[in-house]
């Protein structure tokens, strides 16, 4: 019995010194952990207790790491600074919207401003004078051609005006000498005694006609006056009567002789003044069908106005190939010595500083067509602001194979913005969504998958408020979830909020 307690006794004594050993192990770790912990970068449950009560369940920081009145979904934004970030207040109201559809279309050249050059005649390319997409004003030479057709064009204007000019100056002789062939029978047929004449017309220009005139007239004067001196004679019985007959004889001859020579002489004049004039006005259309040949080919007045075979030399054969209009150059196709006719495109010229919008409209949209006016507005991926542009087609005839119409409207491009080619979306002319909560585009904030508005609360105090949005027009949205009638949202400047707000977001996140 005694020895049986004696082994409970010593069993109870072991396992008292067991639990007195492990407390003390325990409370060396404790210690250790206490002194050791910071070196070795372990943080206390009283330290981590208190970094969890600076942030939320979510991670972001706590309302002690924010600026005051700040919190997750509430930012402070100075007045003073609402200039500077253009920030804008407006209320959220209900109205009518339109809504608009978009369509497909593309930019093009405008085709009443582009021209595909050819030359007018064949030869080889003698020099090319721009390059591809260089722009050229009005009449500036692209090209100069070696042309045979042109070289003799120009030798026989040059020839046709040489002849045009001998035959003005013999028209013009011969005017004079018929105007003064006429005055001087004139002054014949009056009887002017032989010396007035002769001193009346010794300085005109008569030509041929004056020594037979004169000549014909002195004959008839002498005839006369030996026949007026006889006939007294005659009567007072001093003179034979044969002489008399004789002289009187004399005189009809001389008369008759020059009455016939006035009439023919008066006839050959005005002829030969006619023919001149007719020789004229024949190597004037002469050289005036050579002068058409070349405007055919393009030539101005002025290009040949100073036209010299001698001077030109082998230059007299070139022909340049002219820019219509100011443009640029959108396509060439041509090379130093290549040969090129009438059917060789040289050059594309374009005017791009207006374009063509087009769009190919369905025919079940034909209806949203009687909806637009005299301009549509489009819009192309480069860009995202909305352009206009004037209507001056909307389409007569249904393609069989598309089915569809075309839209034509024309677009000012002054600063070559817009380049033909581009893709666009046109508006066409929508349903109106009647009585509907609207917001500004320029509103609406966008984070991840997430769309959302700044709410001005009071004060400089902004929150942020999630949306669901709708209907979107040109620039209004429509708001189906999120915000009231009345309530004020930044619809200017919002970014400056949004950067603010996410900055106290990632700070604190670094921070944790």
């Amino acid at each position: 019995m005694s020895t049986v307690t004696s082994v409970k006794n010593s069993a109870s004594r072991q396992y008292l010194l067991l639990g007195l050993g492990g407390l003390v192990i325990l409370c060396l770790g404790a210690a250790g952990m206490y002194f050791l912990g910071p070196l070795l970068g372990v943080s206390s449950t009283t330290t981590a207790a208190a970094e969890q009560e600076d942030h939320d369940e979510d991670g972001h920081p706590g309302e002690e790491g924010r600026a005051e009145g700040e919190t997750a979904d509430r930012v402070v934004f100075p007045k003073v600074q609402w200039k500077t970030a253009d920030l804008k207040i407006a209320d959220v109201e209900k109205t009518d919207l339109p809504t608009f559809k978009w369509v497909t279309g593309k930019l093009t050249v405008n085709r009443d401003q582009a021209a595909e050059i050819y030359p007018l005649v064949e030869g080889r390319v003698h020099q090319v004078q721009v390059r591809f997409g260089e722009t050229v004003e009005t009449g500036q030479t692209l090209a100069i051609v070696d042309s045979r057709e042109v070289g003799q064009a120009k030798l026989e204007l040059y020839r046709d005006r040489r002849d045009q000019r001998f035959a003005e100056v013999n028209r013009e002789w011969a005017k004079t000498i018929n105007t003064n062939v006429q005055k001087l029978i004139s002054a014949l047929e009056d009887e002017v005694s032989l010396d007035n004449v002769q001193t009346q017309f010794q300085d005109e220009q008569i030509g041929q006609y004056r020594s037979e005139l004169m000549t014909a007239y002195a004959d008839l004067y002498k005839a006369r006056k030996d026949y007026e001196r006889l006939k007294p004679l005659e009567e007072k019985g001093i003179s034979a009567g044969k002489d008399v007959l004789a002289a009187e004889a004399a005189f009809k001859t001389a008369k008759a002789k020059m009455e016939a020579l006035l009439e023919q002489i008066k006839f050959t004049a005005y002829r030969e003044e006619l023919q001149a004039k007719q020789e004229f006005e024949k190597a004037e259309t002469e050289s005036g069908v050579s002068r058409s040949l070349l405007y055919i080919l393009g030539y101005q007045a002025a290009d040949l106005d100073n036209l010299d075979p001698l001077a030109e030399g082998e230059e007299i054969s070139h022909y340049p190939v002219k820019a219509p209009f100011a443009g640029t150059i959108i396509e060439k196709d041509v090379v130093i010595d290549e040969r090129v006719g009438p059917d060789t495109k040289m050059f594309e010229l374009a005017d791009l500083s207006t374009l063509w919008v087009q769009a190919d409209i369905y025919q079940k949209d034909l209806p949203l067509l009687d909806e637009l006016q005299d301009t549509l507005n489009f819009r192309t991926t480069s860009y995202d602001h909305v352009h206009e542009a004037d209507i001056f087609y909307k389409g007569d005839v249904l393609s069989g194979e598309s089915r569809t119409v075309r839209l034509l409207a024309t677009v000012e491009n002054p600063n070559g913005h817009l380049k033909p080619g581009m893709f666009a979306q046109v508006q066409l002319p929508g349903k109106v969504l009647s009585d509907v909560l609207v917001a500004p585009v320029s509103a609406i904030q966008r984070q991840d998958d997430d769309e959302f508005v700044f709410v001005h609360q009071k004060g400089e105090t902004f929150k942020r408020q999630n949306i669901v949005t709708g209907t979107q027009s040109e620039n209004m949205v429509v708001i189906e979830q999120g915000l009231q009638p009345g309530d004020q949202i930044v619809v200017s400047g919002g970014f400056a909020l949004k950067t603010k707000l996410l900055s106290g977001s990632v700070g604190g996140t670094h921070a944790h």
